[in-house]
């Protein structure tokens, strides 16, 4: 028995593709889809605007998560810079390695927090954390021999220009901090 009104014997038509006879129906909303139009999902076929509702719906942050992976990854850089800052003075290699272990851990433990799920935001989140750890371990002396001296006395905004110029003078130190960018936005991905 079919239901009143519906015809078994009637040909469907695709939704987008008024000319293609089809048999295919969207899983969630039930459209006529032909094969050019379908969508797989893990729960079957569907049309282009079902599968992009839950795609979008897939890739939105949650400010709870967003708070938490800015949170991490700022209290790390911090950490990872002064680390770096001291292990500065026992090897000069350490200057070349930390950015990309500091990306590395960062882009780990943002991905984490968003449940690996690679949201833009906190790929731009631990990458910029990498840069900020960076000009922590260059203001890393100060920091740790006297922060409240630091900031007082107005000399943040130089040491900082000194290491813009540091970065141009030495371009090998702007690589080493673009590839410890690059492991964080790999890693938080």
């Amino acid at each position: 028995m079919s239901e009143p009104g519906l015809d078994p014997e009637a040909r469907v038509y695709c939704a987008a593709h008024p000319h293609v006879e089809t048999g295919l129906r969207c899983s969630q909303c039930g459209t006529p889809i032909c094969p050019r139009c379908l969508v797989m999902t893990p729960v079957g076929a569907k049309c282009v605007s079902c599968a992009r509702a839950r795609r979008r719906a897939a890739l939105a942050l949650e400010p709870v998560t967003a708070i938490a992976v800015t949170a991490v990854s700022l209290v790390s850089a911090l950490v990872l810079g002064v680390v770096g800052s001291l292990l500065l003075h026992l090897s000069p290699l350490a200057g070349m390695v930390l950015p990309f272990i500091t990306g590395l851990l960062i882009g780990e433990a943002a991905s984490r927090l968003d449940r690996r799920r690679g949201h833009l935001a906190v790929r731009i989140i631990a990458g910029a954390a990498v840069v900020l750890g960076f000009f922590v371990m260059q203001l890393g002396d100060f920091i740790v021999l006297g922060p409240a001296e630091l900031l007082g006395s107005g000399m943040v905004p130089l040491l900082l220009v000194n290491g813009l110029v540091g970065l141009i003078e030495n371009p090998f130190s702007l690589l080493f901090i673009i590839i410890g960018v690059w492991m964080a936005v790999y890693r938080a991905g």
